[in-house]
């Protein structure tokens, strides 16, 4: 079976692995200062207030300027009516007072509710409407545009404002033989103004209420859509979230659900190489900046992935990636990435310590059982047997040193052996390096600590697996060419069965116990970075053969 790299397969999650977010009012202490639902009410309240009322003003003006223009007209139309009398041009024409036009004109004034004079072209009084005078302060001969063409005046007086109109008196000859002249105050222009203003006051009351209704919703509905933060609450938590973002040690990367950046922080600039870039990353496709984040692949299936090894602008990172839900939607996607250096890192330190207890573990108890031994020979006296077992297991002890470092020049992998084959002492298994294996000073940490994991998990297995075997022999071959590194475990025991030998690459995956079964999804990881090959073969007559080949 040949094993090449593959896709890593997502870890199952028992539960919902995306963000979710979900309103809440959060109580936030701040200044004691107007409320956002307060400064809405009262701005959109004085906006509103201040726009009837400027309304209210020009409607006011242009209602008195309409009803002046009225009264205007039809005072001219009464001059007319007046001036174009045939009994008025009858009488001024032939110089007599007559009655019955006195009574007319007086009749006239009473229907029209307008005042009039009827002047003749010396500009004496002929007929009028009311024996009162039009205006007491100002003599009725005075001011009186004597010319053929009507005339519309204002004039102030004492009691206010005056509207007068004349028009011509034409004999039959079109000859100025006299004037009419209708006076109407303007007070009764205000007096109709004030019959309307009721309603123009009523439609600004209205108005205004419900312009406090509309403030009382927006601010409301302003409040809900903050989560009941005040704008101050809203900038510090702003402040302290953007302060939490720079001091973690992963790199962030966000983008909307159109796959826009809309967020990246200091770390993720330094790990991309990208420093002082911020700005033109912001609102940025995220492929066209930073490729290979799969994140538009998170959008869409809305499933986060976790510890993805990645390659983000020529950095090795390991990445998660996590959308963001809202009311079961998502609306954007969280990358954190962190530099795989510093993930290995922080794991050779850790597996060096590991390897380097369990060694010393093995040791201590391989030598506690020899020490045992020379109790029980010193306590029965047997001198002689006593130096000659010890002569004989430091010379064991010195040919497996003597036989490892002559076929393993690299120390750390030469002492990493030493300590498996005490390991395998404590087990009762019988591990052994094939003679003709060798593996010079391979001078490169990283290589070194790939090759640990390599045989370190594949061994393990091996004598794990050897628990319930009558036969329990494990054999490493190490070989190598100009260009690669061969591998080869091999042990004894009953065999992998055929439909298996694919899932237990699988991470998790395990026919032990819970928690298990991340030693062989190591192996496979490793060998898909090295661009390695693995082959496996498997009876359960001749046991279990892993066989490695690496670039070297």
């Amino acid at each position: 079976m040949k094993i090449f790299a593959k896709p890593h397969r997502p870890r199952s999650k028992n539960f919902d692995s995306s963000l979710s977010f979900h309103g809440s009012s959060v109580p936030v202490p701040g200044r004691k200062l107007l409320t956002l639902e307060t400064k809405i009410i009262l701005l959109v309240w004085v906006v509103v207030a201040l726009s009837l009322f400027t309304t209210y003003i020009l409607i006011s003006n242009k209602v008195y300027e309409i009803v002046e223009e009225v009264m205007g007209k039809n005072a001219t139309r009464i001059a007319q009516v007046v001036a174009q009398s045939p009994a008025i041009v009858e009488s001024l024409t032939s110089d007599k007072q007559s009655l019955e036009i006195a009574n007319w004109a007086v009749l006239l004034g009473e229907v029209t509710k307008a005042d009039f004079v009827v002047y003749d072209k010396s500009g004496a009084v002929r007929y009028r409407s009311s024996p009162k005078p039009l205006v007491e302060e100002v003599k009725e001969d005075e001011s009186l545009p004597l010319e053929a063409k009507d005339y519309i005046f204002v004039q102030q007086v004492s009691q206010g404002y005056f509207l007068r109109a004349t028009s011509p008196i034409l004999g039959p000859d079109n000859s100025l033989i006299g004037t009419v002249a209708v006076g109407i105050s303007v007070d009764s222009a205000s007096e109709a103004l004030g019959e309307s203003r009721f309603s123009v006051i009523f439609a600004s009351y209205f108005g205004l209420l419900l312009g406090m209704m509309g403030a009382l919703f927006l601010a409301k509905n302003i409040k809900d859509t903050l989560f009941g933060l005040e704008p101050f609450a809203i900038a510090r938590l702003l402040q302290e979230r953007d302060a939490m973002l720079q001091s973690v040690r992963e790199g962030i990367v966000a983008i909307d659900s159109k796959g826009t950046v809309t967020l990246v922080n200091e770390e993720a600039l330094r790990v991309l190489d990208m420093e002082g870039q911020r700005e033109e990353l912001l609102n940025q496709p995220i492929e066209s900046v930073v490729p290979h984040t799969k994140l538009q692949n998170v959008l869409e299936t809305r499933t986060a992935e976790y510890d993805q090894e990645e390659v983000l602008n020529g950095t090795a990172v390991v990445m998660n990636r996590v959308p963001v839900n809202v009311d079961k939607k998502t609306v954007a996607a969280i990358a954190t990435f962190r530099d795989r250096s510093e993930i290995k890192q922080m794991a050779e330190e850790l597996t060096g310590v590991k390897n380097y207890v369990e060694a010393l573990r093995s040791q201590t108890h391989d030598f506690m059982n020899k020490l045992h031994v020379i109790l029980g020979m010193v306590r029965l006296k047997c001198y002689d047997e006593l130096s000659e077992y010890i002569a004989r297991i430091s010379s064991e002890q010195e040919e497996e040193t003597d036989f490892v470092a002559q076929r393993i020049k690299d120390p750390v992998l030469a002492g990493f052996w030493i300590g498996k084959l005490s390991r395998a002492r404590e087990l009762g298994v019988y591990l052994r390096l094939q003679p003709d294996s060798f593996v010079p000073n391979l001078d490169n940490i990283d290589f070194t600590n790939d090759l640990v994991t390599l045989i370190g998990n594949l061994v393990d297995n091996a004598m794990e697996a050897l628990q319930d075997a009558e036969r329990k022999r494990v054999r490493l071959t190490l070989s190598r060419e100009t260009d690669h590194l061969f591998i080869e475990v091999q042990d004894s025991g009953g065999g992998i069965p055929a439909e298996l030998q694919e899932e237990i690459f699988t991470k998790g995956f395990s026919t032990k116990a819970s928690n298990r079964g991340f030693g062989l999804a190591l192996v496979k990881k490793v060998l898909e970075r090295r661009n390695g090959e693995l082959s496996l073969d498997s009876s359960p007559q001749t046991g279990t053969a892993f066989r490695i080949k690496i670039p070297y």
